[in-house]
């Protein structure tokens, strides 16, 4: 997972993590490239506008090695005009992910907790 926002990081990987998944955090591009040539990781989500390298660099930098060509990369992001849409895709992302969402575990029913008072004596 790789986003400099660290509310959307810890909120995706709170989220993943909760379904059993393993999730590796970078906070900026160079370090996700760093981390992935470290362990190749199974799937990729990357935030679109980052500061510094964003992740259309990092998908280039990606697709630009043989060993990451195929790597399945969903691209995060608020961007949602064809003009940025086409550029992932050209880019070689897998497939979009668009932002704002909400966390479907923050709508989950929650237990109420039981009453103090004492309960009413049935005779």
């Amino acid at each position: 997972m790789v986003d400099d926002q660290p509310d959307t990081l810890s909120l995706i990987v709170r989220a993943l993590e909760e379904d059993q998944y393993t999730v590796s955090k970078a906070t900026s591009g160079p370090e996700a490239l760093r981390m992935i040539d470290e362990h190749m990781p199974n799937l990729v989500v990357l935030d679109y506008k980052m500061t510094g390298m964003d992740g259309l660099a990092v998908m280039k930098t990606l697709r630009t090695k043989s060993e990451t060509q195929l790597l399945p990369v969903l691209m995060l992001t608020a961007m949602t005009d064809e003009p940025s849409t086409r550029a992932g895709f050209e880019a070689g992302v897998t497939d979009y992910v668009t932002k704002p969402f909400f966390d479907p575990a923050a709508y989950r029913p929650r237990p109420r907790l039981p009453r103090q008072n004492p309960a009413p004596v049935i005779v």
